[in-house]
C-alpha cells in the first residue's frame, strides 16, 4: 500500500507540474495576443493622426501656392519691364536671352507660313533606322518634308539619311561632310 500511495504521489505531481506548465504556456500566448493587439491599435493611433495632419498639409500647399503665385507675376511683370527698359542715356536694355528667343520663334512662324525655310546642310548627317515600311513612308513623304526645311534621303533599306535642317537654327554656310546631299548652296533654297 505504500507503494502505491508513493506512486500515486508521484503522479499527482506530475500532474501538477504538467497543469502548471499549460497554464503558464496559456498565459505567454493570452500576453503576446494582447501585445499584437496593443501594436495594431498604435498602428490605428498613426494613422488616424496621419489621416487629421492632410487637411492642414492641404491648406499650408494652397498657402504657399497663393505665395509662390504672387512671386512670379512679381518676377514677369519685372522682367516684362527691364525688356522694354531705357538707361538715362537713352539706351534700351534688352534681355539677351529673352530677346534671341523671340527672334527663333518669330523665325519659325514665319518660316512654317511660308511654306517652310531655307535649309541648311548638317555637317555629319544623321543615319535613322527604322523598319522597312516605315523607312518607305517617309522617303515618299520627302518633298513635305523638304517643303518644311528638312532634307531626307533613303540609305539603303528600312534607312534614312537626314541631310538638313531648318537655317535659323544655324549657320547656312556648313556642307554635308559626306557629301550625300546636295552642295550646301543648293541645300539652301531662297525664301
Amino acid at each position: 500500500m505504500k507503494v502505491v500511495a508513493i506512486i500515486f504521489g508521484v503522479l499527482l505531481l506530475l500532474g501538477l507540474a504538467a497543469g502548471a506548465k499549460l497554464v503558464g504556456i496559456r498565459n505567454d500566448l493570452v500576453a503576446q495576443q494582447e501585445s499584437i493587439k496593443g501594436a495594431w491599435a498604435q498602428v490605428d493611433v498613426v494613422i488616424e493622426r496621419r489621416a487629421d495632419l492632410i487637411p492642414n498639409l492641404v491648406q499650408t500647399v494652397k498657402g504657399f501656392t497663393t505665395h509662390e503665385q504672387s512671386v512670379i507675376d512679381s518676377i514677369t511683370a519685372a522682367r516684362a519691364a527691364l525688356g522694354g527698359a531705357r538707361t538715362p542715356g537713352g539706351i534700351v536694355s534688352v534681355d539677351r536671352p529673352a530677346a534671341r528667343e523671340r527672334r527663333v520663334q518669330e523665325g519659325l512662324e514665319a518660316a512654317l507660313e511660308g511654306g517652310g525655310g531655307p535649309r541648311r546642310g548638317l555637317l555629319i548627317p544623321g543615319v535613322v533606322e527604322l523598319d522597312e515600311a516605315a523607312g518607305e513612308r517617309l522617303c515618299a513623304r520627302a518633298g513635305e518634308l523638304a517643303e518644311l526645311g528638312l532634307a531626307v534621303e533613303p540609305f539603303g533599306a528600312g534607312a534614312v539619311v537626314v541631310c538638313g535642317g531648318w537655317r535659323g537654327l544655324g549657320d547656312p554656310s556648313a556642307g554635308c561632310a559626306r557629301g550625300c546631299c546636295s552642295t550646301p548652296s543648293a541645300l539652301i533654297s531662297k525664301s
